[in-house]
């Protein structure tokens, strides 16, 4: 798990990974844009990302940053041998 942010008005790179993740919004909204489906969101909701989905985040709120809580199943799928692979668009 890990605490992260969108900056006001900011978004996150258009990227994949192989394992899966649940994002918990903490504060803030905006919506997300996941294999080109777009999933509006504010605090109290979750997120899920599918493995190897392309997904974006994107914070629509010009003066307050969105913080969120991300859980992963990465720590499993690395014990048994996966390759740690995420991938940013160009």
């Amino acid at each position: 798990m890990n605490v992260g942010i969108v900056v006001a008005g900011g978004t996150s790179g258009n990227h994949r990974h192989y394992y899966e993740s649940l994002i918990y919004i903490i504060s803030g909204k905006g919506y997300s844009v996941v294999e080109g489906n777009k999933v509006e969101w504010e605090s109290g909701d979750i997120i899920y990302a599918p493995p190897w989905s392309w997904h974006q985040h994107f914070n629509t709120d010009p003066d307050k940053v969105v913080r969120y809580l991300s859980g992963t199943n990465a720590p499993l799928l690395q014990s048994v041998g996966e390759i740690d692979c995420r991938e940013e668009a160009g």
